[in-house]
């Protein structure tokens, strides 16, 4: 790995705290996660490449072998 220049004074340096990184309000819906499986279904049809056709099946969470749909 390239070695970098990090420098000492804090004003230079990243800061977490500084305004930029601040939260600005409360988000009701996560956009990266469907709410139903309609909802994936259609975002998948809207955005998605039309090189296959999917199966209409949506996982919201797996875990080895097991599967949970989002409703």
């Amino acid at each position: 790995m390239a070695p970098i220049a990090i420098h000492s004074s804090t004003k230079d340096s990243l800061n977490a705290e500084a305004e930029s990184f601040k939260p600005v309000g409360n988000k009701q819906v996560d956009p990266y996660h469907a709410a139903t499986s309609a909802t994936a279904i259609a975002a998948e049809s809207a955005y998605a490449a039309h090189n296959y056709h999917p199966l209409p099946v949506v996982f919201s969470r797996a875990q080895g072998v097991d599967v949970w749909d989002p409703e």
